[in-house]
């Protein structure tokens, strides 16, 4: 654990050339539960000028996936950093992490009204993969589906397809979907409605 702390020291010193400290923090990743401690370091990473760096660190924390349950309060706090790329590489690792990340609902809620549109879509692709514990997030995602950037109109309608019957309130809002001047958009509003229907008439059904 030693060793781990010391190539941390390493890689958190500005003074060291970029491609070792990019070469630990990639070795953090393959590392699982023993390179999360790094986690502080890497998402400091996330905010350097350097764009091999930024690289490094993203891949590294999406290699440690759920393993970074563990230091998932530091997650949280990177959700509120003031850097746009840091919210948004901690709203897609807490996607992945399924039994934590519902707690982390309120902050994604807010994310989705980011003036970034990279930091909203990966909020609104983390609370689809939070499945339905995201029920309470149908009012935020039903302004969201008016949202200016496709992908984020987008994300937003597959966390509603996601959701299932429970979406049945956005339905008049899907429905103006149709009517979207980008065809994926409008393609993806009918697969959620049609599957809405489908759960509907199976529910009746039962």
């Amino acid at each position: 654990m030693s060793t781990i702390k010391n190539l941390i020291d390493i890689a958190s010193d500005a003074n060291q050339r970029k491609e070792i400290r990019s070469g630990l923090a990639l070795t953090f990743g393959k590392l699982g539960a023993d390179g999360v401690s790094a986690l502080p370091v890497l998402i400091e990473m996330l905010k350097n000028a350097d764009g091999d760096l930024r690289q490094a660190a993203t891949i590294a924390i999406e290699d440690l996936g759920e393993a970074c349950a563990s230091e998932f309060s530091c997650l949280l706090l990177a959700l509120r950093d003031q850097n746009n790329y840091v919210r948004e590489v901690a709203a897609k690792t807490i996607g992945r992490l399924r039994e934590n990340g519902a707690s982390s609902l309120p902050i994604l809620i807010d994310l989705l009204y980011e003036e970034n549109y990279c930091v909203r879509q990966a909020a609104a692709e983390s609370i689809a993969r939070l499945g339905n514990n995201g029920l309470c997030v149908i009012p935020s995602l039903i302004n969201v589906i008016g949202d200016a950037q496709v992908n984020v109109r987008y994300a937003a309608l597959m966390v509603l397809n996601d959701l299932n019957e429970n979406s049945i309130s956005a339905l008049p809002h899907l429905l103006n979907m149709l009517n979207d001047t980008d065809g994926n958009i409008r393609n993806a509003a009918a697969r959620t409605i049609r599957n809405l229907a489908q759960c509907i008439v199976d529910k009746h059904r039962a």
